[in-house]
């Protein structure tokens, strides 16, 4: 059952890709964070929302949408985080396991280009 935070969080999560939980909890401010925390951790582990780590000290959160399915580059210099679509198939080439959640870090184009 939804209660009305975690109906406010997946509405929110629907507009904008990847979200904290502060980042939620600024938007959803009449919630305590405790609040935030303990709805946003119930949609992961009820698999509507995913946990997206991006760095040791940085994580963040999306919709579980099966049909949308897709990776993530993240630049190293600027922190850019963009979707990353390739065929995952090519990765596996017969060995028995399940390619999920890739993160692909480097330099976006911007700050390649600044470099040069």
């Amino acid at each position: 059952m939804a209660t009305k935070y975690k109906t406010k969080i997946l509405s929110l999560l629907k507009r904008s890709h990847l979200l904290s939980i502060a980042e939620i909890h600024k938007k959803v401010p009449q919630a305590d964070y405790s609040t935030i925390f303990r709805n946003v951790n119930q949609l992961v582990k009820d698999g509507e929302i995913k946990k997206v780590v991006l760095d040791k000290d940085v994580v963040v959160y999306e919709l579980n949408d099966e049909q949308k399915s897709h990776d993530h580059f993240i630049c190293k210099c600027c922190g850019l985080v963009e979707v990353l679509k390739f065929n995952r198939s090519t990765l596996t080439k017969g060995q028995k396991f399940i390619v999920s959640d890739v993160l692909v870090k480097g330099e976006c184009q911007k700050c390649s280009d600044k470099k040069i």
